[in-house]
């Protein structure tokens, strides 16, 4: 009997060292607010929820009281939450952006904040998302026109812009200035 187990422990030992076992997920971005990836307004980040669970943290600045515009864009279904200085909750929102993406809207003051990007719903295969984050002279063109007031595309006044609406959670935004008092109509 003795023997027959000796030889099942060395079976079992060879096995264990000739099977490989999977190397860990390498993370691409911090998992709490102490170990947030740095971004600042007016960036766009790549991303990646890899396994069950993932969430990823940045960080970033505020610098004016102003409205800022958090989304990410992607195939993810994303859920996105917004944290002051002190790790409390501001917001959070998974479905007010583009697709099935989340969009933060919210006036802040001068101080840190962090945005926590999760996955919502359940999990197939790692995904990837774009972080953006629009502020004060911090906008961008994220597909034919602005996604916010502050990536907006200036239009003059009597002219005729074309646009496309992506998808049904999709915004343009456009600017004019007005030079003479009265009354100004647009349409689509």
């Amino acid at each position: 009997m003795k023997q027959k187990r000796n030889i099942l422990i060395g079976v079992l030992s060879v096995f264990i060292l000739l099977h490989k076992l999977p190397a860990a997920v390498a993370d691409d971005h911090g998992n709490d607010p102490a170990t947030a990836t740095p971004v600042t307004v007016g960036s766009v980040t790549p991303g990646v929820i890899e396994i069950v669970g993932d969430v990823d943290y940045f960080a970033f600045t505020v610098s004016n009281t102003a409205n800022y515009v958090i989304y990410t864009r992607g195939t993810m279904n994303s859920y996105g939450t917004l944290y002051n200085s002190s790790y409390s909750a501001v917001t959070s929102d998974f479905d007010d952006g583009e697709n099935t993406n989340f969009r933060i809207v919210r006036n802040l003051t001068p101080g840190t904040y962090y945005v926590e990007v999760s996955k919502s719903g359940g999990f197939v295969n790692p995904e990837n998302y774009e972080l953006r984050i629009e502020g004060p002279g911090a906008g961008m063109v994220s597909d034919d026109h602005g996604y916010s007031p502050w990536s907006a595309t200036t239009v003059g006044v009597w002219s005729i812009t074309s646009g496309v609406i992506d998808s049904g959670d999709d915004a343009d935004f456009f600017r004019f200035t007005v030079n003479v008092p009265g009354t100004h109509i647009l349409y689509t």
